[in-house]
């Protein structure tokens, strides 16, 4: 069984945070804990609100978006390959920024989707996943702005959310 996004993402911040697992405030026995922690058990729907606001780490933030949405978002980055220190992160994201733009200004959006070709579908992948994986690093760089300089991640989303809804880009 592949261990969950919320599972990596718990490990990931109890390590950083150099917290423990009893520190964690959701309404699970020690053993419940451990075992969200090692991927043996998912954690309910309704609790996981609770564990990101208890832990509030985009690790575990993260992690739950992604699992509760079927794996749609942005993830926390923890593999062999990355270099986690907020230079090479910003830097990563400015070349996939880069790379976005350089799609962006190639794709025919004036072409109407029921006239595009063969062609065009088929470069609709790749100019996709430069897209996506600008996202990916500027969602990673901000979490790793916010846990180096010590601020809160979630309240960060909050208040871009109330921008959102200020500029009436959302409704409430």
């Amino acid at each position: 069984m592949a261990v969950s996004h919320v599972a990596r993402g718990l490990t990931a911040a109890l390590k950083e945070r150099r917290m423990e697992l009893k520190d964690v405030d959701i309404p699970y026995s020690q053993a419940g804990k451990s075992m969200i922690k090692t991927g043996q058990r998912r954690i309910a729907p309704d609790v996981a609100p609770k564990l990101a606001q208890s832990v509030r780490h985009p690790a575990v933030v993260m992690g739950i978006a992604a699992e509760f949405s079927g794996g749609y978002g942005s993830l926390w980055l923890d593999g062999p390959n990355l270099d986690k220190h907020r230079a090479a992160v910003k830097e990563r994201a400015m070349v996939e920024i880069q790379e976005a733009m350089d799609a962006l200004m190639h794709f025919r959006a004036h072409t109407p989707p029921e006239v595009a070709s063969d062609s065009d579908r088929r470069k609709l992948d790749g100019f996709l996943m430069e897209v996506l994986d600008a996202r990916q690093w500027l969602d990673f760089f901000s979490a790793v702005v916010c846990e180096d300089y010590g601020l809160d991640f979630l309240s960060i989303n909050e208040k871009h959310h109330a921008r959102l809804k200020s500029l009436r880009l959302v409704t409430e």
